[in-house]
């Protein structure tokens, strides 16, 4: 059986420092925040992503570890989480 789940959707980079705008389907919100990891499937594999960081404006903005440059994040849009 499949242990994945999926709780939202990461969306277009904002700003310069590699931040996301990211879509949580409002019944994983408080796990999410909770959570300092999520898996996005690449090419087949579920692989973890760590959170630097995590805020909410009009939307949430997550920092993905490793990830600092709009250019990196944005081999992440529209990819499911």
């Amino acid at each position: 059986s499949n242990k994945y789940v999926r709780i939202g959707t990461l969306l277009k980079p904002v700003g310069t420092y590699g931040e996301i705008k990211v879509e949580i389907d409002e019944a994983f919100i408080l796990d999410f925040e909770d959570s300092d990891h999520f898996f996005v499937k690449i090419n087949g594999s579920y692989v973890p992503y760590f959170i630097e960081g995590l805020r909410e404006t009009n939307y949430m903005l997550i920092k993905i570890e490793e990830i600092d440059a709009p250019e990196t994040a944005a081999d992440f849009n529209l990819k499911d989480i």
